[in-house]
């Protein structure tokens, strides 16, 4: 005869231990993502670190080249400079990024927002201005999605600015600095300074504002550890924020960081939105003179952020840790 062989039961999940395991799962994976963000943030935070350190690279080849800073921008309101009227130091620091094919295809005693610069310039990335932390770094159009300006050009946003220092542009002292109740002569806006002067003494950043201004590293007596160079900007709030843009190439600290006045409805609002900021938490990555790069928290004095900004102003200043 055969023996029929017994078959143990199957065994089966009780709705109850199931509900046991989906929650230990969802808690495991609760307590894993924060530590999975954290590894994604600290490796976009050391991409853009790397974007900024070798923008320094560049700026003081270009420096060791020209024994000066490239103008941020050599637009002019009042009269023609050279090398040509509404060019930006992003191109000028294209042979120093291996980009010189398209350098030389550049015609600087003409606008970059005519023929042959246009074309040469139209929709052409530069990987050091995509900050990786910031959607927008892939786009050519602003948070309203228009092209940013000059619009005749497809322009990526600069999500890396010039520091301008307390400077005044259009009259505007930065709604910061004046919301304290303080004027031009204070730590947060230099008297006599202008965005549309290429006068020294109208530019006590690093670099010049809307205008074809150059310093040297002679020029900054405050120290190269002591003084920004390069900060994080989020381009999208800013229209004329494109990396071919002439008009606002650079940052002002007269905002500051991250403000809480930057007008997320209106792009062309740059009085509120052209100061530096990101969509890192709780601050943004520096360049400094001396190429080190280190993040600076929102909470940062202000007097002490200001003082950063400005590469001459003479005062004693340490950089927070």
């Amino acid at each position: 005869m055969r023996r029929l062989r017994s078959l143990s039961p199957r065994y089966a999940f009780s709705l109850v231990e199931l509900v046991v395991v989906v929650a230990i799962v969802a808690i495991g994976l609760a307590l894993a993502l924060p530590g999975l963000q954290r590894a994604r943030e600290s490796a976009r935070q050391n991409q853009c670190q790397s974007n900024l350190k070798r923008i320094g690279a560049a700026l003081h080849s270009y420096h060791d080249t020209h024994d000066r800073f490239p103008y941020a921008s050599s637009y002019s309101v009042s009269a023609r400079h050279e090398p040509g009227v509404g060019h930006t130091w992003n191109e000028f620091l294209l042979p120093y990024m291996e980009m010189s094919a398209d350098y030389l295809k550049l015609d600087f005693l003409v606008p970059n927002t005519i023929e042959p610069n246009a074309s040469v310039l139209d929709g052409l990335k530069l990987p050091w201005q995509c900050c990786p932390s910031n959607d927008f770094s892939e786009k050519m159009r602003d948070f309203a999605g228009n092209l940013f300006d000059p619009a005749k050009v497809r322009t990526q946003g600069q999500f890396y600015a010039l520091c301008t220092g307390t400077q005044i542009g259009d009259g505007n002292t930065g709604f910061d600095c004046s919301a304290l109740g303080l004027r031009p002569g204070s730590y947060c806006c230099t008297a006599g300074s202008d965005w549309d002067s290429p006068a020294p003494a109208a530019n006590p950043g690093l670099f010049g504002g809307r205008n074809p201004y150059s310093a040297a590293l002679k020029d900054v007596t405050d120290g190269a550890g002591l003084t920004f160079m390069v900060g994080e900007r989020r381009a999208e709030l800013l229209h004329w924020g494109g990396a071919f843009s002439p008009s606002f190439p650079g940052a002002p600290t007269t905002m500051t960081l991250n403000s809480k006045r930057i007008n997320t409805q209106d792009v062309r609002d740059y009085g509120h939105n052209w100061g530096f900021s990101s969509r890192h938490d709780g601050g943004a990555n520096f360049l400094f003179v001396d190429g080190k790069v280190r993040f600076i928290n929102n909470a940062i004095d202000y007097k002490t952020y200001c003082r950063l900004g400005d590469k001459a102003d003479g005062d004693d200043v340490r950089v927070p840790d």
